[in-house]
This record gives structure tokens, C-alpha cells and sequence, in this order.
């Protein structure tokens, strides 16, 4: 995949999932869609629980997931600023999953005054090719709580 600093190609999405609770709540879904031209390689989630008192919150990844509605959009962001650049890949928030595919992470992220943003930095060959989903589920120790979660992107 190429370098910032030769093909200006990355991107990144924001997402904020209020009101996790104690039921797996199908949070952040990523999506390359079918006609996409190339693969797109996730370089790193970033997920942050915002609630104000001590808690945590679950956060699975899956990949694969079958997908019944995407959701709502989330605006996706050039990192090469003022280029003009539109991402091919895409975000969405809360949709609607009936099933939710192969699990390849599971972690807990605390919050409250303990709270600790906790980042996954993906390996080079974590591609996804066209048509192709990963879906992000979060659930909580109580309700109330605020998933935040940042992906960027590379797009080929």
C-alpha cells in the first residue's frame, strides 16, 4: 500500500455510540463496497469509554458480519487536509446486523477517572477488499455508557 507522502491516501472516520448497555449493541460498522477498485488497509482503532464514572465497556470486532441495514453515515476525512479527496471506504453508525460474523478482537476500555483510551495498530496485510465488512460491537457493566471510536485508513 502506499505512503502518505507519496499517494496522499489516508483517511479517517469518528464515531460516538451513546447509551451502551448491558446487551451486545452492534456500535461502528466499516465497509468497502462492492465496486471499490482496490483494498483498503486498516491502520489503527481508537477506542475511548467517555462515561464520567468508573466503568468499562466491551468492545468485539468481527469480520464478515451479515449486514441487514448499514445505519448512518459518518462523514469520512482526508488526512492529506485541503487535497480534495474522498474516501471510497465507508462508516456507519448503529446498524443492523443478523449475524455478526467472525470475532478477531475482544478487549475491555475503562472509563471514568481511570479511564484509558486503548488503540489497536493493524498489522500491513489487514486489508479489506471490496464488498467486504467489519462490524464493531460494544457492550457495558451498566447503561449509560459513550463509546467513542476513531479508524484510519489507507486506500490503494
Amino acid at each position: 500500500m502506499a505512503d502518505i507522502s507519496n499517494d496522499d491516501k489516508l483517511f479517517a472516520g469518528t464515531t460516538q455510540k451513546t447509551a451502551v448497555g448491558t446487551t451486545e449493541l452492534m456500535a461502528v460498522l466499516f465497509r468497502n463496497p462492492s465496486g471499490s477498485s482496490g483494498a483498503v488497509r486498516i491502520k489503527k482503532m481508537v477506542f475511548t469509554n467517555s462515561h464520567t464514572v468508573s466503568s468499562f465497556i466491551r468492545v468485539r470486532v468481527y469480520v464478515s458480519p451479515t449486514v441487514t441495514s448499514a445505519g448512518t453515515g459518518v462523514t469520512e476525512v482526508a488526512l492529506d487536509l485541503g487535497s480534495g479527496n474522498t474516501a471510497v471506504a465507508e462508516m456507519f453508525l448503529t446498524p443492523t446486523i443478523s449475524a455478526n460474523g467472525t470475532q478477531i478482537l475482544d478487549m475491555q476500555v475503562p472509563g471514568g477517572a481511570a479511564g484509558v483510551t486503548q488503540t489497536i495498530d493493524f498489522p500491513d496485510g489487514f486489508d479489506v477488499r471490496a464488498n467486504n465488512n467489519v462490524l464493531i460491537t460494544a457492550i457495558a457493566d451498566g447503561t449509560g455508557r459513550i463509546l467513542n471510536t476513531s479508524i484510519i485508513w489507507e486506500e490503494n
